[in-house]
């Protein structure tokens, strides 16, 4: 199921959007530049595309898109397990109950 967002695949992984975005590109899952992102072929098995619109015609219409990836996107970015465990130690350092992580589901 593609329910993650570049940030949100970042805080799995401790990167930033931007990061996570430039990532995507070196891999191959991503074409274009910040700000109008397209999926490669390849990034087509791992991502999809939703657009929005304001639902206003003419002049007040507007639109936008974005990606949301499949979990097993944040094992090609890096370890959110190992990250995850990192976020939970300092947590738990700081008197704050764990964070959990969605699975392993690569």
């Amino acid at each position: 199921m593609k329910e993650y967002s570049a940030s949100r695949l970042g805080r799995l992984v401790g990167l930033g959007a931007r990061e996570v975005n430039l990532k995507l590109k070196e891999l191959g899952l991503l074409d274009g530049n910040p700000g109008d992102w397209s999926l490669t072929d390849e990034g087509k098995q791992y991502g999809e595309v939703h657009n929005h619109s304001n639902g206003y015609g003419g002049y007040a219409a507007r639109g936008w898109g974005f990606i949301l990836w499949d979990i097993a996107v944040a094992y090609l970015l890096g370890d959110p397990e190992a990250h995850m465990a990192e976020v939970n130690e300092a947590r738990k350092s700081a008197g704050l109950p764990p964070v959990e992580f969605p699975g392993n589901q690569r």
